[in-house]
């Protein structure tokens, strides 16, 4: 396989909710991380219970990104 072919793959690793009161590990350090890593795309994972929800029920649970 030549370089051009190569996929990198970035796991980061989150702590969900608790990011919003963590001052060393906060949802700007994971903003900056992902944008550091510049990716084409981003899977999540995605709760058992969540996964039959409707937009909008998941709408509410996004973060935007800044």
């Amino acid at each position: 396989m030549s370089r051009l072919n190569k996929t990198e793959v970035m796991v980061l690793g989150t702590l969900h909710g608790l990011h919003e009161g963590n001052t060393f590990y906060s949802y700007d350090d994971v903003f900056l991380i992902i944008e550091s890593f510049n990716p084409d795309a981003i899977g999540v994972e995605i709760r058992k219970e969540d996964i039959f929800q409707t937009r909008d029920y998941l709408k509410k649970n996004i973060i935007p990104m800044k």
